[in-house]
């Protein structure tokens, strides 16, 4: 029988104790060990049987292979990994993202993420000279001030009531292309704000840029000194920046995947299934997943919760017990999906 194959997607770091600890313990660190500790316990037959890498069968015995594990790298640089592995042609039947959103919830629903530079451009010359020189950085305050205000196209989604949303995340000012920043008696000719926009089903790149523009192209209108540009990717020179766009993710609910997962919870559980669908605020953000759908692989989000820091704790951290759950219903997930003949359409 031609088996169907499911992609099990985290990324690969790990802590001790009863508690994975750390700060990127919500984006990358709780999935790789749940993929890793699975027990899985048949009610019925009470066969033992353990799941990892090398597939799943009872214990002590030769497992046969179940598909595919992936540990990618770069989800807060737009999902570096997961963009590369589609791109080398990499394609599965259906896929499992295990980002910690909550044991019980199963994400289809996610924000599209791009970022972006706008640059405001001046004329450079010494504090003395009261004519010719047009300071940058006081143009872009302008800018920023317009871009509160922004009114995007789009249509509401009552699953992600809060977006689209923009952010100015920093700013830098200084003279020439290098931003030269200890010459203050000198006027800045160049100044550059990094600002995030996430966004719902529907937008593009395109009509949100067209959205800022139609918002700020009045600002030069007024003041002919005013110029600015909008560049997106940001600019390679600014490292660690993210050049890749996540689009928004809206996976139907009655994909197989998702009622796989939703079975599979269910039966480790022994409850449904808290939220199928848009899990807040989680939602607000991006994830790998939408590299997966672009490229025709029906997906979802499901992994355990985590506990965030607070001013007396910093470190973020996933509960192992959930973690153990979570990867139970994976493994039993993988089970379904891999049984699948693929004949069957």
């Amino acid at each position: 029988m031609d088996r169907r194959a499911c992609l099990l997607e985290a990324n690969r770091e790990s802590g001790p104790g009863e508690e994975v600890v750390g700060r990127t313990v919500h984006a990358v660190t709780s999935p790789d060990v749940e993929l890793d500790i699975v027990v899985q316990q048949d009610g019925e037959s009470a066969v033992e049987v353990v799941f990892d890498l090398g597939g799943v069968g009872p214990v002590g015995e030769e497992r046969e292979p179940l598909g595919e594990h992936a540990e990618v790298v770069g989800e807060t640089q737009g999902g570096e990994g997961t963009y590369h592995l589609m791109e080398t042609g990499f394609r599965t039947d259906m896929a499992v993202v295990a980002e910690p959103f909550g044991l019980g919830n199963l994400a289809t629903v996610h924000a599209g993420i791009v970022h972006m530079a706008i640059h405001t451009y001046g004329v450079t010359g010494h504090i003395r000279e009261t004519e010719g020189p047009v300071n940058a950085v006081l143009k872009m305050t302008k800018i920023i001030d317009r871009l509160q205000s922004v009114e995007f196209t789009h249509e509401p989604r009552a699953d992600m009531p809060l977006l689209p949303r923009l952010n100015v995340g920093s700013i830098i000012g200084g003279i020439g292309s290098e931003y030269v920043l200890v010459e203050p008696p000198y006027i800045p000719d160049l100044c550059t704000i990094m600002v995030d926009v996430h966004f719902v089903p529907g937008q593009t790149v395109e009509s949100i840029g067209t959205d800022i523009r139609r918002d700020l192209d009045p600002l030069s209108e007024d003041d002919s000194d005013l110029r600015y540009d909008i560049e997106i990717p940001v600019p390679s020179s600014f490292k660690g920046g993210r050049r890749l766009v996540m689009d928004p993710l809206d996976v139907p609910i009655d994909e197989y995947i998702v009622q796989a997962v939703a079975r599979s919870h269910e039966l480790v559980t022994g409850n449904p299934p808290n939220v199928i669908g848009s899990v807040l605020p989680s939602a607000y953000s991006a994830n790998d997943t939408c590299h997966l759908w672009n490229a025709g692989i029906p997906c979802l989000i499901y992994g355990p919760g985590v506990v965030r820091g607070n001013e007396e704790e910093d470190d973020s951290y996933a509960i192992i017990s959930e973690m153990v759950d979570c990867a139970k219903v994976l493994a039993v997930t993988a089970i379904d999906v891999c049984n699948l003949d693929k004949s069957t359409g």
